[in-house]
């Protein structure tokens, strides 16, 4: 049997600086879903039409947690489904470059 200790022991070499990037990518991402949350839910709370606004966006993503019915609202409240672009290239239909 071999001794796997240096395996544990020894660092990772190297440094990609595209890791650092996606990384600091992530926590801006991160941090500007937890805004739109926080302005999202004081909304709510203070406007009866945000609220139902909201209770409309819910019911039309029923299985998504409120927090994604947030930013749902907080970004797009007409939408009616969501997806990437695999996914609707999936479904036979083409995003035009820019579209959203």
């Amino acid at each position: 049997m071999g001794n796997f200790d240096d395996l544990l022991t020894t660092s990772v070499s190297g440094y990609d600086p595209r890791t650092a990037d996606f990384i600091a990518e992530s926590k801006a991402n991160r941090q500007r879903c937890y805004e739109y949350l926080e302005r999202a839910a004081l909304d709510v709370a203070e406007t009866g039409g945000a609220y139902q606004q909201f209770l409309d966006v819910q019911s039309r993503f029923e299985r998504y947690t409120a927090g994604n019915a947030l930013l749902i609202m907080a970004q797009n409240p007409k939408a009616q489904q969501l997806g990437s672009y695999g996914y609707w290239r999936d479904q036979g239909i083409y995003i035009q470059r820019g579209e959203k």
